[in-house]
């Protein structure tokens, strides 16, 4: 219990569950007047969440509501919270303070730390605007921006809050690479498309962990003819190959963290006007402990073809495996079944470790859906799921494999 800023706190437990009750008191201790109580109740093995904040602040647009305390929306005492998910550049935080009476008055705070004040205004009017700089390697997946007033209940507030981007924008780009999905266009100059005399530019989201690019150039004379550029650094160069032919491929390691939000590669030309290409970019994981898979699972997507024993595929004698990438929330495996006949028969294993079973069905049907619940902190940079058949030999399948 504290007495601090007249406002009590009280943890309970209660069953196994606590109860989290939140009191404001206008007299404490000599007289304890309960205006409101808020209580929560969360499992004790449930993760402590992000502050719920009272706007999201979208890039480029202002936020002009008027926010704080005896001012504006009066419902702010200590603080106002706001949040707004990571961006691939460097961002410029702008805010205007009403009635900010001390230098130490309202602290800015991103993700729990410091990263300024707001500067003292007049009484009752609105101050300058003040800025702060928000560097991209402070960013999180979803940021939390908290203006913390220091002394309860003075009047003070917050208004047009906005967040613009420092840094220039991306290049347009002339494909966009998934991983696992080769792009068999042919792009260049004096062939395949014939519309990148200088470059060729692809982009491609970060991922969790090191990535393999792979390509084929064509007529390539020189070693330093084609420099591969990845987010403004050189990260190689095509190899030779014959004239008006096809070289053999390159790979170039990208490691995670030298990785963007969003990342631009490019396949830049040193001799302007040379005959030259590119074709059948291809970006993959570099997880070489792990098997290859038969199927790569991406978020919200269904892979819908048949995989198993003595029906569908029938290449799959006891196992069939897939992967995908680490994420930072909890995600839902689906998957349906076909002729499972009891409930030891295929197991579902993640990472090497058995997190179900698939539910008996009918003989040669499928059966109902499953789902297995893959939390974010049980998940690896690149992720492995099998299904694995205990009796080998016998009829199985699976179908309709998905992760949300």
């Amino acid at each position: 219990v504290s007495s601090q800023n007249m406002y009590v706190i009280l943890n309970l437990a209660v069953g196994g569950n606590f109860l989290f009750a939140e009191v404001d008191t206008e007299q404490f201790p000599v007289a304890l007047e309960i205006d409101r109580i808020r209580v929560y109740q969360s499992k004790v093995d449930v993760k402590t969440s992000s502050p719920t904040s009272d706007f999201v602040l979208a890039e480029g647009v202002t936020e002009d509501g008027e926010y704080g305390w005896r001012w504006g929306s009066n419902q702010n005492r200590d603080s106002v919270t706001a949040s707004f998910a990571r961006h691939s550049g460097d961002l410029s935080l702008s805010v205007t303070g009403y009635d900010i009476d001390t230098g130490q008055e309202i602290a800015v705070v991103l993700n729990g730390d410091v990263i300024g004040h707001l500067s003292t205004g007049p009484n009752n009017r609105l101050n300058n605007t003040d800025t702060f700089d928000i560097a991209v390697s402070d960013q999180q997946a979803i940021n939390i921006l908290e203006f913390r007033q220091s002394n309860s209940g003075w009047i003070w507030g917050v208004t047009d809050i906005a967040i613009t981007g420092s840094s220039t924008p991306n290049p347009a780009t002339d494909f966009q690479l998934a991983l696992g999905v080769t792009e068999e266009r042919e792009f260049g100059w004096r062939w395949g498309s014939n519309q990148n005399r200088d470059a060729v530019i692809a982009s491609f989201p970060r991922h969790s962990g090191d990535l393999i690019l792979s390509t084929t150039g064509y007529d390539i004379d020189t070693h330093s003819e084609i420099t591969v550029v990845l987010n403004g650094e050189s990260i190689g160069n095509l190899s030779k190959g014959p004239n008006n032919g096809l070289n053999t491929p390159d790979t170039f390691t990208i490691p995670a963290s030298i990785q963007q939000n969003t990342n631009i590669v490019e396949f830049r030309q040193s001799n302007s006007g040379w005959l030259w290409g590119v074709t059948n970019v291809l970006l993959t994981a570099n997880n070489p402990t792990n098997p290859a898979t038969d199927i790569q699972l991406v978020l919200n997507a269904t892979e819908t073809r048949e995989f198993g024993w003595r029906w569908g595929s029938n290449q799959n004698r006891d196992t069939v495996t897939a992967s995908f990438p680490q994420h930072s929330d909890d995600l839902t495996l689906s998957v349906t079944g076909y002729d499972i006949d009891t409930r030891s028969e295929i197991a579902v294993i993640l990472n090497g470790n058995v997190i179900g079973h698939l539910s008996v069905g009918p003989n040669n049907v499928l059966n109902a859906s499953n789902t297995f619940t893959i939390t974010a902190g049980d998940q690896q940079p690149m992720n492995l799921v099998e299904f694995q058949q205990s009796n080998s030999g016998w009829i199985w399948g699976i179908t309709d494999i998905g992760i949300n």
